[in-house]
């Protein structure tokens, strides 16, 4: 049987074998030089959840919006495994959802290049 792994963020997304990776406590982040990518997945586009922004009321003189959700972009029948953004992850009841985990930067640490897993999504 053949998985169905579609990416809905709008990059590429690296998976990166771990042996290729160092943790930099210095900066908390994870880093490679000479990354070896496991496999690489396109973009298939993205999807979005749809919010509606209203006036709420001031705190100490400072303005607020209240921020409501109503809608979201259904994931594709045919995918078995989308990955999303942590955003519609945080939307979504799909068990199909799934994001990055780890991401990995290069060796300033300021550009991601990849990531070490992708994660289910489980919101409770």
């Amino acid at each position: 049987m053949t998985i169905i792994i579609k990416n809905f963020t709008p990059h590429e997304i690296n998976i990166i074998d771990a042996g290729s990776v160092e943790s930099k406590p210095e900066i908390r982040k994870l880093v490679s030089t000479k990354p070896v990518i496991i496999t690489s997945i396109p973009s298939n586009g993205m999807l979005n959840v749809k919010y509606e922004m209203v006036t709420g009321d001031p705190i100490d003189g400072i303005p607020t919006r209240i921020k409501k959700r109503v809608g979201i972009d259904p994931i594709p029948s045919e995918c078995d495994v989308a990955i999303v953004s942590g955003l519609y992850a945080s939307a979504t009841d799909d068990p199909r959802a799934y994001t990055v985990i780890d991401p990995v930067f290069d060796e300033s640490g300021k550009k991601v290049i990849g990531c070490l897993a992708i994660g289910k999504v489980v919101n409770n």
